[in-house]
């Protein structure tokens, strides 16, 4: 008996330190709102299959007893205030498109796909059918969007007590990064890559058009033009194959990337002083950070660097900010000369705020990047219409097709339905286990990078920017919708 309980024991500890909460679909056995016959045996065949052949796609969070719909971090916080008719249906349009997304991507990696018309006409009808439903609002109100955290994992890893060791250690790594910011001598050939779609003159007119929740909202094609307008520069310290930026592609039973330069991009937004402001993302990646020796703990496959530029109303950059696909080496450059670091509690992992020349607010910023690690070693900037002669160009890609990839007869994701980037794990997941982060250090999709490891921080958490920053001038934010400000955010 008592063999029994260890044994048991030892697999719920074993299931708690080794895994995030579980990822997925999972249907209410009596939903608030149920569907109608036959849409509801299509769906619950449809969110059957997927689970059996793991094709979920976690990028966004399948909204409880209403998992047709889907949100991120941006919805969940405007669902918490009361929307007027008007912003509900914006809110169900955007809810319902992130959804339908996703399905498409799942259904097209089942091995037999469903057809799915007619089962999209019915869950779009239900969903225009939630605007006046007070009940599903007040659900969304009492929802919780889930962290990248495990909290079980940090109580029972005494988090609390080694946060101080944690925290210095980061700040050791963080300070050898910051030491050579601006001061980096290359031991390897610097290479440039330069966008393949050059614009020198804003594509648009500012302030962008918004929807009746001050959402920023253009066409792909009209985000496609901003996008290649605040295109960086792309200088890589170069000794090997692993200081080429491409695309990843699947080789065997690894990830890899092939040859061709790509930056992929995708939309965030961010809440500032009174108004919601768009964020351009731009994903490099490379096929690896090669390992200095058997016990390096920060190398393996694939590696990358995340680009947000954050624009003001006037669509002049107002910060920029960078980080690793793995959530790892955060860095904030405040461009605007007027913003101020507001400070943080004591137990909140420092942050690393570095001074970007002041012309990179109108000019193209030029990122150079180290060999191998691929810090971020040096922010220069060119002239928009100085372009360089004979370097390589990098094209634009979008994020979404990194979710759905071709590979001879098969569709397949780069991400598995956690977000985690398979095969990507680092040594020192084992080292730092315990502050809650699945899998440390390894590559993850948008939506899912925790950006501090002695404290907790999302890099899409549409509150951050404000959390950490003030203005010495505010914007005139004009008709928007403020959503809460949680305190304890």
């Amino acid at each position: 008996m008592i063999t029994a309980i260890r044994r048991l024991t030892l697999t719920v500890l074993l299931m708690t330190l080794s895994a995030c909460a579980s990822v997925g679909y999972h249907p209410s056995e009596s939903p608030a709102t149920p569907l109608p016959l036959p849409c509801a045996d299509d769906w619950s065949q449809f969110q059957q299959a997927v689970s059996r052949q793991h094709t979920f796609d976690g990028q966004d969070w399948p909204v409880p007893d209403y998992e047709y719909l889907r949100m991120d971090r941006t919805l969940s916080l405007l669902s918490k205030n009361a929307l007027d008719t008007e912003q509900r249906r914006d809110w169900l349009a955007r809810a319902y498109a992130k959804g339908r997304l996703a399905r498409n991507m799942e259904n097209q990696r089942l091995l037999q796909p469903f057809f799915l018309d007619s089962l999209e006409s019915c869950l779009h009808r239900r969903a225009d059918q939630l605007v006046d439903q007070l009940a599903f609002w007040r659900h969304l109100q009492t929802l919780s969007y889930p962290e990248d955290y495990i909290s079980l994992r940090r109580w029972l890893g005494l988090s609390a007590v080694l946060q101080p060791l944690i925290s210095w250690r980061v700040d050791v790594l963080n300070d050898e990064v910051t030491a050579v910011y601006q001061h980096y001598q290359p031991t390897g050939e610097w290479r440039r890559y330069i966008p393949a779609t050059r614009v020198s003159a804003p594509p648009l007119n500012f302030p962008l058009p918004k929807d009746s929740l001050g959402l920023p909202s253009l066409s792909k094609q009209e985000w496609r033009r901003l996008f290649a307008y605040y295109s960086p520069d792309l200088v890589v310290e170069t000794r090997g194959d692993f200081d080429i930026p491409g695309r990843p592609v699947r080789e065997g039973q690894s990830w890899t990337t092939d040859a061709t330069p790509t930056a992929y991009t995708l939309v965030s937004q961010t809440y500032w002083q009174g108004q919601w402001l768009p964020q351009l993302v731009y994903v490099f990646w490379f096929n690896s950070r090669p390992k200095t020796s058997p016990f390096d703990i920060l190398g393996g496959t694939l590696d990358g660097l995340m680009w947000r530029v954050t624009l003001d109303p006037q669509g002049v950059p107002l910060f920029f900010d960078s980080v690793h696909p793995c959530g790892c080496y955060h860095k904030w450059y405040p461009v605007q000369p007027n913003i101020r670091f507001a400070g943080a509690p004591p137990d909140d992992e420092r942050l690393i705020i570095l001074p970007p020349p002041p012309e990179l607010a109108s000019e193209t910023p030029v990122l150079y990047l180290s060999s191998g690690a691929h810090y971020v070693v040096g922010l220069e900037h060119r002239p928009r219409e100085n372009i360089p002669e004979k370097a390589p160009a990098y094209r634009l890609q979008d994020y979404n097709a990194l979710r759905l990839m071709h590979d001879g007869d098969t569709w397949l994701s780069l991400f598995q339905p956690d977000g985690l980037v398979e095969g990507t794990e680092r040594l020192e997941r084992f080292l730092i286990w315990n502050m809650g982060v699945p899998s440390a250090g390894a590559m993850r999709q948008w939506g899912h990078h925790a950006v501090a490891f002695a404290s907790r921080r999302h890099l899409d958490d549409p509150l951050l920017f404000q959390r950490y920053f003030t203005t010495e001038n505010r914007f005139n934010p004009g008709k928007t919708y403020a959503p809460p400000l949680p305190a304890d955010n």
